[in-house]
């Protein structure tokens, strides 16, 4: 699945990290959206989780397994080592909230093995799409 760039579900999707990010306090703009395949999302976290005091974390989100926590990997130059996942694909973002303070204070929470989460196309396109804040007009 791939996304139109700037399409209602594209900024639905852009919104609902804007406001996990928002929840948990970061401060920036430093999330991202891809909305080319895969569709996925990459927000830093400014704790560390449990467990990894040395090691960056953040959120990672996709469309087929929704949010999940994740460190650096050993080295730092390769892909994040996924530690839990959410469960849920489009969370209201009090729930992320939950799943990175568990997380932080060493509080078992979440999957360990991927979920299946995910929703057809045209079903997960119109649940971003509503997620998307509305356009400004201009008179």
């Amino acid at each position: 699945m791939e996304l139109e760039p700037w399409g209602r579900p594209a900024r639905g999707l852009w919104e609902h990290v804007r406001q996990v990010a928002a929840a948990l306090g970061c401060t920036g703009d430093a999330f991202w959206v891809q909305t080319e395949e895969p569709v996925s999302a990459y927000l830093p976290l400014e704790q560390r989780l449990y467990g990894f005091p040395d090691r960056d974390a953040a959120l990672l989100w996709d469309a087929r397994h929704g949010w999940a926590a994740a460190v650096e990997d050993s080295t730092g130059d390769g892909e994040p080592l996924v530690i839990a996942y959410l469960g849920l694909l489009l969370p209201d973002q009090d729930e992320v909230v939950s799943f990175v303070d568990d997380l932080v204070a060493g509080r078992p929470t979440g999957c360990t093995h991927p979920p299946a989460v995910a929703l057809p196309p045209d079903l997960l396109r119109a649940e971003l799409a509503a997620l998307a804040p509305a356009l400004a007009t201009t008179a």
